[in-house]
C-alpha cells in the first residue's frame, strides 16, 4: 500500500520541481501533511519530489515549540516513507534534530533506508537508539556482502542528547570511515567502513522517518517517542564545521548548508 501511495505522491509532489543542487538529496521540514486523491503527505523542499507519504489519517504533527515551526511528534506511531534511487548514495549525511527526555529505549529509529524483512539485520544505514548490550543513540553503515555486519559508531551519553532540548544529530560516510555528530561535535572515533550496501540481503529499499519498517515483526515497537525535526540527506560526508553551523541556527527558519569552501568563519561549539 505505501509503495503506491509514494509512486503517486511523488507524481503530486514532484510536479514542476526542479532538481535539488547536490550535495542536498533531501529536506523534509516536517511542519504539516496534505492530502490529494487520497494520499496523504508531506513535502520534500529539495526540488527532488521525495515527499514522504503514509497511510492516510496517520500522520501526526506538533505546531508549537518546534527547531523550526512543526515537527513530526512523539504521538506519531507510524513510519512515514519514500522510495527513490537518489536516496542510496555511496557517501552520505544523514540527519536529524530531536527532542527526547529520557532514555528512549533500545531499537527506536529515527530515519534510515531499506531493510531486509524477516531477517531483521537492520538498514543500509540509519539513526537509531542501539540494541541491548549497547544502548544509545547511534548511526550504522551496512557494508556489502551478505555477512557483512553493520558499522556501529559509539553512542551519544544520554544526557548530551536526551535531555528535553533540540539537538542536531547527524551521521556520515565519506566512502572509507564513518562518523557520527551531535550538534557538530563528534561521538567517539571515525570507524571504518567498506561501502554502504544497497544489494541483498536488503530487499526493501524505501527510506523511512519514525520507526524500522517491519517493526511488527521484527522490533514490536519501533517508534522514536521523542519529536522529530527538519530530517535531510546530502550525497557527500558534511564536514565537523558545516554541521556546526548547522546546529548554531538560531531559528525560526531552517539553516542552509554553507559548505566550508565559501569561506564561512566556523561558529563556537553550541551550547545547550
Amino acid at each position: 500500500m505505501l509503495c503506491c501511495l509514494a509512486i503517486a505522491v511523488a507524481a503530486l509532489a514532484g510536479a514542476g520541481t526542479a532538481a535539488a543542487a547536490s550535495p542536498l538529496i533531501a529536506q523534509w521540514p516536517l511542519n504539516e501533511s496534505h492530502t490529494s486523491g487520497g494520499v496523504e503527505y508531506t513535502e520534500d523542499v529539495s526540488g527532488n519530489g521525495l515527499a514522504l507519504s503514509a497511510t492516510p489519517g496517520s500522520m501526526h504533527f506538533g505546531t508549537a515549540e518546534g527547531k523550526f515551526g512543526g515537527y513530526l511528534s512523539g504521538s506519531n506511531t507510524t513510519n512515514l516513507q519514500v522510495n527513490s534511487p537518489l536516496l542510496a548514495p555511496q557517501h552520505i549525511t544523514l540527519l536529524a534534530w530531536i527532542k527526547q527526555s529520557g532514555n528512549p529505549g533500545v531499537l527506536r529509529y529515527i530515519a534510515g533506508r531499506g531493510d531486509d524483512g524477516p531477517t531483521c539485520g537492520g538498514s543500509s544505514y540509519a539513526l537509531y537508539t542501539g540494541y541491548n548490550g549497547n544502548p544509545g543513540l547511534h548511526f550504522y553503515i551496512r557494508q556489502p556482502g551478505p555477512t557483512a555486519v553493520p558499522v556501529l559508531s559509539e553512542p551519544a551519553p544520554d544526557a548530551t542528547v536526551f535531555d528535553g532540548k533540540w539537538h542536531l544529530v547527524a551521521g556520515t560516510f565519506d566512502g572509507t570511515n564513518m562518523r557520527f555528530y551531535v550538534d557538530g561535535n563528534q561521538i567517539g572515533p571515525a570507524m571504518a567502513g567498506s561501502g554502504i550496501s544497497y544489494e541483498a540481503p536488503i530487499n526493501d529499499s524505501p527510506f523511512y522517518v519514525d520507526g524500522y519498517p517491519p517493526q511488527a515483526s521484527c522490533l514490536g515497537t519501533s517508534d522514536f517517542p521523542g519529536d522529530i525535526d527538519e530530517v535531510r540527506v546530502y550525497d557527500r560526508a558534511l564536514s565537523a564545521t558545516e554541521l556546526a553551523r548547522l546546529a548554531a541556527a538560531p531559528g525560526p527558519t531552517a539553516p542552509d548548508l554553507v559548505p566550508d569552501e565559501s569561506g564561512a568563519t566556523p561558529p563556537p561549539p553550541p551550547r545547550g
